[in-house]
């Protein structure tokens, strides 16, 4: 027993860097499917501890730069010092535990491992390879009511929202690898991508999740843009808008009228009454705002904003929608104070700031895979002022990503 254990420690160490990047890719691979697991961690976690060992063993860190640096750490001490103020504070202190795990060890590895646009495309190879796992099990359980919540498609997740997340950026970039393989002849693997990304757009449409349809129409039309080649054309990007809108509009009516689309679809796009209406996205906004108002250093603790409701509602309407803000800009300001919304705002202006100069410098031309990941960033960011602050490793996978394809481009760019 003891020499297997040197023998594991010995391996760990040693300077195996292709053993390094296969740990790495299979992490991509793996990050949509922690939830089959009860604790909600798996193996995606595993392999990014073996990896951080494998890192400090050989002394080789990289930490993102300063600026996202001081963003998450922000955020973290937000969260953190609102655990004092959560009325359940075992489920408010969730948020800093695994957020710590995030920002030390998935951000350290991603920025010590991805260091050139191969890296990324592999990545890309990975999460997309990772949808094909997704399909697969939707196709064994095809028939079975327990991958369904109230007709909305949630596969092993807990929600189907959470779910259309993660199938939105590898559908994205299924649908550029299909391009690039066709640009390369390679048409029957081009076809496999172009196959799965759009059994990738069923899924979300089955998961009826409405700010991943936005995630999926703003990827789809800027990655056409990207593919074309024309970016700065207004006639070509209303070309490219109205090709994306209405595949995904030829799918949806093709599953609605097929019977595969419960009613229950056609009431969530309903934006006068019920859920989907505009009272049910605005009155939460309005109580947060309230709260905020009146707490702005510590904020209620992560999940535990709903328990002041009651307080916060004045009126028949706002007792009706009253429930946790979908803005992934306004919830960290409740949940996590000043620091945390300071923080996650300075994320995202810097990603956006930094998306802008680079788009406008010219060096996103031509840089395939790259340009890819950063719309799938900033996809997901725009359709979050729909959503709720999330966790989910895959979508800090993709910002960080995301964050280091722009740093590969420019230094590209000055070289």
């Amino acid at each position: 027993m003891s020499s297997t254990i040197r023998f594991g420690f010995s391996f760990i160490s040693a300077d195996n860097e292709r053993l390094t990047y296969y740990l790495l890719y299979l992490s991509s691979f793996l990050s949509p499917w922690f939830a089959i697991f009860p604790t909600s961690a798996g193996l995606y976690e595993l392999f990014l501890l073996i990896l951080i060992t494998i890192l400090i063993k050989n002394d080789k860190l990289i930490l993102p730069d300063w600026p996202i640096l001081a963003s998450l750490l922000l955020i973290f001490l937000g969260y953190s010092v609102s655990t004092l103020n959560a009325n359940q504070p075992l489920e408010a202190v969730k948020f800093p535990l695994q957020f710590a795990f995030i920002i030390t060890v998935q951000a350290t590895v991603l920025y010590t491992l991805t260091r050139t646009k191969n890296h990324l495309y592999l990545h890309a190879v990975a999460l997309s390879a990772s949808l094909i796992g997704i399909l697969i099990y939707y196709a064994l359980f095809l028939q079975s009511t327990h991958i369904y919540a109230n007709a909305r498609l949630i596969l092993f997740f807990d929600n189907p929202n959470e779910f259309a997340l993660h199938v939105a950026p590898a559908t994205i970039l299924s649908l550029y690898l299909s391009y690039d393989f066709l640009r390369r002849h390679r048409g029957y693997i081009s076809i496999l991508f172009a196959v799965v990304a759009v059994l990738g757009t069923v899924l979300i449409i089955l998961s009826q999740s409405r700010r991943v349809f936005i995630y999926l129409i703003i990827g789809m039309i800027l990655t056409m843009a990207t593919i074309s080649g024309k970016r700065n054309s207004i006639i070509n990007f209303v070309n490219e808008s109205l090709i994306s809108i209405g595949i995904i509009l030829v799918v949806g009516s093709l599953l609605y009228y097929g019977g595969l689309l419960p009613e229950t679809f056609v009431e969530r796009l309903n934006t006068s009454e019920g859920r989907g209406s505009l009272e049910n996205r605005i009155v939460p906004i309005v109580l947060a705002l309230r709260y905020f108002s009146e707490n702005i250093l510590i904020g209620a603790g992560y999940n535990n904003f709903t328990l002041h409701l009651e307080a916060l509602t004045q009126t028949d309407l706002e007792r009706r929608y009253s429930h946790k803000p979908h803005n992934m800009l306004i919830i960290p300001f409740v949940e996590g104070g000043i620091l945390a919304g300071i923080g996650v705002l300075s994320m995202v202006s810097l990603l956006m700031r930094r998306t802008f100069s680079t788009w406008k410098s010219g060096s996103f031309k031509n840089s395939g895979i790259i340009s890819v990941f950063v719309i799938c960033a900033v996809s997901f960011i725009l359709a979050q002022m729909f959503g709720v602050f999330s966790l989910l490793r895959l979508n800090w996978l993709v910002i960080f990503l995301a964050l280091i394809a722009i740093n590969i481009v420019n230094e590209g760019s000055r070289d």
